[in-house]
């Protein structure tokens, strides 16, 4: 476990002997937890955010948990997502935003912290993010941002994280980011619909809540685009239809929906 104090007076730093078994670079975890402990000081945060960021190796193994188990670390990096909220126009602020989004990013793909980010239900926070209509590049660079930590979630299979995205009908967010979202954010957003569908509960819930046509709505809307020629990159275009693909192969194996894709099935 790590402690630190505040910004104005001397830091302290407590160490695990269990953390500096797996960490025998001392030196360079001891440079990490001094970034850490820079998040506190509104002068050096962003800094500290690009910094701790930057460090590859770092952040794929010992980050996400140490982290999570600083005092006050993730309460930062939700601080520093709520506060552009309330001012997302802004595209410096985005910057800041952003780091905070691919530290949580390292956390969700981390095999022993990502669940950790469900049961504290840090996922709604990124909600707003999701349900940005607008196209420009900053707000994309957001949306897109936030489907990357969402997307670590669901990579391996696990009812709880499907679980959390249905009860927070966050389907609904990823629904609207097919719609007016890039290219990145559209494949990003139908890969994890896809992970969604695959839940034996989702059709059910879909027709609770009436998201099975909504569904069927971007999917068309998806393949008419394509369709088009719009603004893809090739490799784009092929994930992409790759992904809506494989969302009606598994809307077809629910035969009370047939007669819905029957009709709502693109002809062109």
């Amino acid at each position: 476990m790590i402690g630190t104090s505040s910004c104005q007076g001397q830091s302290t730093v407590y160490l695990s002997l269990t953390t500096m078994a797996e960490n025998p670079d001392s030196a360079e975890m001891l440079m990490v937890i001094q970034q850490i402990q820079a998040l506190h000081c509104k002068e050096t945060r962003e800094a500290a955010l690009q910094s701790l960021v930057q460090d590859d190796s770092i952040r794929e193994s010992s980050l996400p948990l140490l982290l999570w188990h600083s005092f006050g670390a993730v309460s930062i990096l939700i601080q520093e997502i709520m506060s552009i909220n309330r001012s997302v126009s802004s595209p410096y602020l985005s910057n800041r935003v952003r780091w905070a989004l691919a530290l949580f990013q390292g956390i969700a793909s981390h095999p022993r912290a990502k669940l950790i980010l469900i049961y504290a239900e840090i996922p709604k926070h990124l909600k707003p993010f999701l349900d940005i209509r607008n196209e420009e590049m900053h707000h994309e660079s957001l949306r897109h941002s936030s489907l990357v930590v969402l997307e670590a979630l669901v990579k391996v299979d696990d009812a709880k994280v499907i679980g959390f995205f249905l009860k927070y009908d966050m389907i609904t967010s990823f629904l609207n980011c097919m719609e007016f979202g890039g290219a990145l954010s559209r494949t990003t957003a139908t890969f994890i619909v896809h992970r969604i569908l695959l839940n034996k509960d989702v059709f059910s819930h879909c027709d609770q809540a009436g998201r099975f046509l909504d569904i069927l709505r971007r999917l068309e809307l998806m393949i008419n685009e394509l369709a088009k020629g719009g603004s893809f990159a090739e490799d784009t275009r092929k994930q992409l239809l790759q992904q809506i693909i494989l969302c009606y192969h598994r809307l077809l194996e629910n035969p009370v929906h047939m007669l819905n894709l029957e009709t709502s099935f693109p002809r062109s």
